[in-house]
């Protein structure tokens, strides 16, 4: 089964008390990708790192193309719950072109790895992906019960619209969440600092 949904590229299911988000253009076929790809050529190890990456996915009976391109999707977004636990609290989104191949993905990875297998749930038309499903779990309850989403608050619009559409990755850190994070971690006075 193919994803039926339109791709969106707004982060229309993260809550805005999201304290970090980024978003990864996973489009090898994008302008972006083609002209990373020229810049790669430049460098000397370039074919070693691919062969190596490509050696890794194989002996994980993996094929880039066929298995891991589809489960992904034209973007990957990361977004973190909070800032706790040393910023473990993180999920990844995706909007697979084939559903079939991340349900592959995710048992690959229950199979090869039990102990340090991926989770998967759903919220809004995006796949939530995490390394334990309390955080997947809590991501959707949190998205579902938002009364504003991160592509909907100013702050987010106004740092986006900063950025060039063209751009491979783009990332958003909520001032206020982090100011807020940091005096939970070193008291009122280490806000203070920060914020002179």
């Amino acid at each position: 089964r193919s994803a039926m949904m339109p791709h969106s590229t707004e982060p229309t299911v993260v809550p805005a008390s999201a304290p970090v988000y980024i978003a990864i253009d996973s489009d090898t076929d994008s302008a972006q990708w083609h002209t990373l790809e020229e810049l790669s050529l430049h460098f000397p190890d370039r074919k070693g790192a691919i062969d190596s990456l490509e050696g890794q996915l194989r002996a994980g009976g993996l094929d880039f193309e066929q298995d891991v391109q589809p489960a992904l999707g034209r973007e990957v977004d990361v977004t973190w719950l909070d800032l706790d636990g040393g910023g473990s609290n993180a999920v990844v989104l995706v909007q697979p072109d084939d559903e079939d191949a991340l349900d592959r993905l995710i048992e690959k990875s229950a199979e090869d790895r039990p102990d340090d297998r991926l989770y998967a749930g759903e919220v809004g038309g995006w796949h939530v992906i995490a390394e334990r499903q309390a955080l997947v779990d809590r991501f959707v309850r949190e998205s579902e019960a938002a009364e504003e989403k991160l592509a909907d608050d100013g702050a987010y619009q106004k740092a986006m619209g900063a950025v060039s559409e063209e751009s491979l990755v783009k990332a958003y850190v909520g001032g206020r969440q982090v100011m807020d994070a940091i005096r939970l971690q070193g008291g009122q006075q280490a806000g203070d600092v920060l914020e002179i």
